[in-house]
């Protein structure tokens, strides 16, 4: 048994991806009583091959839990998934840039916020809670919270996390669109550092 996990060890470790998930597919082969053996992965990384198992080859390829498993090794994102991951990282980037511009409009209309004493708290509040574009601001902020969720469920957050850098393009862009704000050199520099940043990060996991 200790061969076997030394193998599937060795394995996973050139798969890229068995850090998160080879616990799981460790307790699948032991629980199928193999003997002694070596895993190994077909080059197009799709599914498992055994060399030496007393199981059949076909009880471990047909086995629906190890072809799930063996489905996110190896190959990383293929073009189709990355691109659905941009699409969702482009939606919930957007949905969060927004709300931030409406918060600051929503805040220019009411004018500098200043609490001096436990009196100011509740007409504060009450401008705060019957602004239009402050309440849908945090509409939005609730909602992106949600597609973060969604998008987490799907993609390593390695990958996808650094993807959300767009916030910044965005943010400064519709500031700039909405609010009227001016943009300077050091901030289209920024956006170019960042779009080059998540090229890379695509390109590498394409």
């Amino acid at each position: 048994m200790h061969d076997i996990g030394a193998a599937a060890d060795r394995a996973g470790k050139k798969l890229g991806h068995f850090k998160d998930r080879g616990p799981d597919l460790l307790k699948i082969i032991k629980g199928k009583n193999f003997a002694a053996g070596a895993l190994h992965c077909l080059p197009d990384s799709s599914f498992f091959r055994e060399d030496i198992f007393s199981a059949t080859r076909d009880s471990v390829l047909h086995d629906p839990r190890i072809i799930t498993l063996a489905s996110g090794f190896g190959k990383g994102y293929n073009s189709r998934e990355m691109r659905n991951l941009l699409f969702w990282i482009i939606i919930y980037t957007l949905v969060l840039a927004y709300s931030q511009v409406l918060l600051k409009i929503g805040l220019n209309q009411i004018g500098a916020i200043s609490i001096r004493d436990g009196k100011d708290v509740l007409p504060v509040a009450f401008s705060i809670l019957t602004n239009f574009s402050v309440v849908f601001g945090v509409i939005l902020m609730a909602s992106s919270f949600f597609l973060w969720i969604y998008i987490l469920s799907g993609f390593n957050l390695s990958i996808a996390f650094p993807l959300t850098a767009l916030v910044y393009v965005f943010v400064a862009i519709l500031s700039a669109l909405l609010l009227k704000e001016k943009l300077y050199l050091y901030n289209y520099s920024g956006i170019l550092l960042i779009a080059i940043g998540i090229f890379f990060l695509l390109y590498r996991h394409k």
